[in-house]
């Protein structure tokens, strides 16, 4: 039987992804990335936004109608999309044929073997709240090559009112040091060059296990494994932040001069209703003692047009992007989710509004890129090796974090992911850097 999965979302719903294609390949499934070749179509969804919604329920809608007129016989749902949704999904989409929620994906061999016995039974395995965390032991398919995100905890404990992911993942839960070690040790066996840990909030990691903030333990372990070459950490907390934290950045070089800080905004009144529980003072001081360690790049991302966001809050924030030159920045259009708090919020912006500031803060980064990028033109860095074509080749910096950040095109042959080289930068644009082998 042939089965392909579609992921769609964040890396951390990509490690679910690929957790459902390990146990697939356990079981001797064929797999395929042709999707419309499938006998089954697994779609692993995301539902933390309504555009996220959208795009999910758009690509149903293209498998489903594809299933009429092919050989594909069974659609099944799983993800943030069947938690969020699991009394309606079916409802809405009847040619489904299997929705399962993020406790079932451990169960994905025994969906399929299920629904394969009967042509008219749906199956819908969602509990309400999820309460299932991965372990090194768990069957998982690397589809990422030469990188791979390293889940250290899944749900969410910080209730941002802005955002479902509480509801929809459950609590927060850490896995154990050892269990995270073991996992790196795994990956760095099977040819992993750069390990990137994720998490819905990575400095919050230990705090329900240990009793207290643990990432800077626990890097402290994943440095001794020899054949992982750099260690990226995404979706850090501004308010979670330790000075023990920053010493072993310090201290230890291969984890990459980078850091993932979403700060979301900056004005205390919008923090506040944010419930990002730290203030604009809070921030800069932080940002100041990081900006200690040499060679330091700083991503963040905002959200404009958050319900009460007066032009002089935002005036505020747009003057705290000038003066700050984050290395990259994210700026997103605040949506309004039902179930949240701030869905209920008075003074609603406008999304002409909302788009304009969007865009004036993007233009405003923009101008902050290209002034870094060609601040690079004549230095000597080195690179890991993302993308070889006949044409090009593509990498990326330590700075940089594969998909959303800046990349390095290499003017060479003879090169292959994984590879890392020392190169010579030519040239620069807002988002990318022209670079030569360093002879």
């Amino acid at each position: 039987m042939i089965v392909s999965v579609i992921s769609l979302g964040c890396p951390k719903n990509l490690v679910d992804s690929e957790i459902i294609l390990g146990y697939l390949a356990q079981n001797n499934y064929t797999l395929t990335l042709d999707w419309q070749n499938s006998d089954i179509c697994i779609i692993n969804t995301c539902a933390f936004l309504k555009s996220a919604v959208k795009e999910a329920e758009q690509w149903i809608q293209k498998v489903i109608t594809y299933k009429k007129k092919s050989k594909i016989k069974k659609v099944i749902i799983a993800g943030c999309l069947s938690q969020r949704y699991k009394d309606t999904l079916i409802d809405k989409f009847p040619e489904i044929d299997g929705v399962i929620g993020l406790d079932s994906l451990t169960e994905i061999v025994k969906v399929i073997t299920d629904l394969s016995a009967s042509d008219k039974n749906r199956l819908v395995k969602v509990l309400d709240k999820p309460t299932y965390l991965c372990n090194y032991q768990t069957p998982r398919l690397i589809s990422t090559n030469h990188y791979a995100y390293l889940k250290i905890a899944d749900g969410c404990d910080n209730f941002c009112t802005y955002c479902l992911i509480p509801s929809i993942r459950g609590r927060f839960r850490s896995r154990k040091i050892k269990d995270i070690v073991e996992e790196s040790k795994n990956l760095s066996q099977i040819g992993i060059k750069e390990i990137i840990l994720v998490a819905q909030d990575t400095t919050l990691y230990g705090k329900d296990i240990y009793g207290e903030l643990s990432l800077a333990k626990l890097l402290i372990n994943l440095v001794k494994i020899k054949d992982i070459k750099w260690l990226r950490v995404l979706y850090t907390h501004p308010a979670h932040w330790t000075d023990k934290l920053i010493q072993v950045y310090q201290n230890n070089f291969r984890i990459c001069r980078y850091v993932d800080l979403p700060l979301q905004h900056i004005s205390d009144k919008i923090l506040k209703l944010m419930n990002r529980p730290y203030t604009r003072k809070q921030v800069e001081q932080l940002i100041n003692k990081l900006r200690k360690i040499p060679n330091m790049a700083i991503r963040t991302s905002l959200i404009v047009g958050f319900p009460c966001e007066t032009e002089k809050d935002f005036e505020q924030l747009l003057k705290f992007v000038q003066e700050q030159k984050f290395a990259h920045l994210g700026c997103f259009t605040y949506s309004r989710e039902p179930g949240t708090i701030a869905y209920d919020l008075p003074n609603q912006i406008p999304e002409k509004v909302k788009k304009e500031r969007r865009d004036l803060i993007m233009k405003t980064q923009q101008r902050i890129s290209l002034a870094r990028m060609q601040s690079f033109i004549g230095k000597r860095i080195k690179v890991i090796v993302d993308n070889t074509t006949y044409h090009k080749t593509l990498a990326r910096t330590e700075f940089d974090a594969p998909e959303i950040d800046a990349v390095v095109e290499i003017k060479g042959k003879n090169l292959k992911p994984g590879d890392f080289v020392a190169v010579k930068i030519k040239d620069a644009q807002p988002y990318k850097l022209l670079a030569v082998l360093d002879k």
